[in-house]
């Protein structure tokens, strides 16, 4: 079996589509589709379905796919290990959320470019669940979520840094000189939300639910950015990681709500798989999150409300 039909058949159960992963590896067509049909045929069964221009993977395609990225993982270890390479090459396939990718990674991204040009950085957003399964099966070589702190069976978990979440408003909002805001004073209000899968929303809403506060339909983005854009045009209020509003937090364009929880804070996490080669791109990489991204004190302090 030669591995470059593994390499292939990746290509093409990433992609489901011949023609975009011949491009990607700059094969003509006809090439993908002879080196699929050698392996299909070595194997004796099919590893994709073409359903009209659609390619679906087979179940023994989705089995396949496990065992070749570990063949993959060896080849690319022994081609660094035999010679002794040590300088940061290749690539590193990076999965992050909205936020960690919007406003923590790029100064890393750009320190570590500089340091490691060799080195080809994809980044993929997601939620936390399907970061991490991607991590767990190979897909992605690290991953950053935000929550709780976690542990899973096929990963190690980093706490990189705490997040304090705030709830944020225009400064002339009803509650923004409160003292205190409770749930029960959010009953007769908008809500601005992010997806309802993202770890400081789950938490919000919990809280909400034990407070028996239904509030009003909340409006639910797939961006930050057009969360805090709505809250700054006054539609409601927002629930956003601090990192995402400090700019206007410090200039009072919004302002921080006295939240009853000081503690409503999650955390910044790093994951990778428990048998992943730690090739030199990726422990550079590692080292540079936790210089730029390391661990901060934990916040505990609480928002004062708002004085005009």
């Amino acid at each position: 079996m030669e591995l470059r039909n593994l390499h292939t058949f990746l290509a093409v159960a990433e992609a489901l589509s011949f023609t975009r992963a011949a491009n990607s590896l700059g094969y003509a067509q006809s090439t993908v589709t002879a080196q699929i049909q050698a392996l299909e045929h070595e194997l004796g069964v099919p590893v994709f379905e073409r359903l009209g221009k659609r390619v679906l993977l087979t179940a023994a395609g989705e089995r396949l796919q496990a065992y070749a990225r570990r063949l993959t993982q060896l080849e690319e270890e022994l081609m660094v290990a035999v010679p002794g390479v040590t300088e940061p090459a290749g690539t590193l396939r990076v999965g992050s959320p909205q936020s960690v990718c919007a406003y923590r990674l790029p100064a890393l991204l750009k320190r570590f470019r500089e340091r490691y040009p060799q080195v080809k950085l994809v980044i993929q957003s997601g939620s936390n669940a399907e970061l991490c399964s991607a991590v767990a099966e190979g897909s992605l070589d690290v991953t950053f979520f935000m929550g709780p702190s976690s542990q899973a069976d096929a990963l190690v978990v980093e706490v990189l840094r705490v997040e304090p979440i705030r709830v944020v408003a225009l400064p002339n909002h009803r509650l923004a000189r409160k003292r205190e805001v409770q749930p029960q004073d959010l009953a007769d209000e908008m809500i601005l939300h992010t997806e309802h899968d993202s770890a400081y929303r789950i938490m919000f809403d919990q809280d909400l639910l034990a407070a028996g506060v239904t509030p009003q339909v909340a409006v639910e983005f797939s961006a930050i950015e057009a969360v805090k854009q709505c809250a700054l045009a006054g539609m409601g209020l927002a629930v956003l990681p601090e990192m995402a509003v400090a700019q206007e937090l410090e200039a009072r364009r919004l302002v921080a709500l006295a939240w009853h929880d000081r503690d409503f804070e999650v955390l910044t996490q790093m994951a990778l798989h428990k048998q992943k080669w730690l090739s030199p791109a990726l422990v550079a990489f590692t080292e540079t999150v936790r210089s730029y991204v390391g661990s901060a004190p934990k916040a505990r302090s609480r928002p004062r409300p708002s004085r005009a």
